[in-house]
């Protein structure tokens, strides 16, 4: 299967599989970093970076409003057992891509 690469803020790289936004039943119910994003270009531009414990749950909860008031149109996910692993790594990449959705939830009172 055909990976992305991500590189975070700390010069790590993360390997991502790209998923079908037509299966989204065939998302895992694991724990991991989900990435919306959307093609410019030739670029891939993150809109929204979560580590979550249900990544199936997260797509489901998020996608929508990603797709719609975002543009995004490509999704990405990572899985990885470790909570605090993966809460480390959608930080780095957050502090990398700055996504527009994390930004937004960041500025709610």
């Amino acid at each position: 299967m055909a990976t992305y690469v991500f590189h975070g803020a700390s010069r790590e790289s993360y390997e991502y599989s790209p998923l079908s936004w037509n299966s989204p039943k065939k998302i895992p119910k694991q724990s991991g970093v989900l990435i919306f994003a959307m093609r410019d270009g030739q670029s891939v531009v993150p809109i929204l970076i979560t580590d979550c414990l249900n990544l199936q749950m997260a797509f489901f909860q998020h996608s929508a409003v990603a797709a719609k008031n975002f543009g995004a149109n490509l999704a990405f996910i990572r899985t990885e057992e470790d909570a605090e692993v993966a809460e480390a790594e959608a930080m780095d990449l957050i502090e990398q891509y700055y996504p527009e959705m994390n930004l937004q939830a960041a500025s709610r009172p």
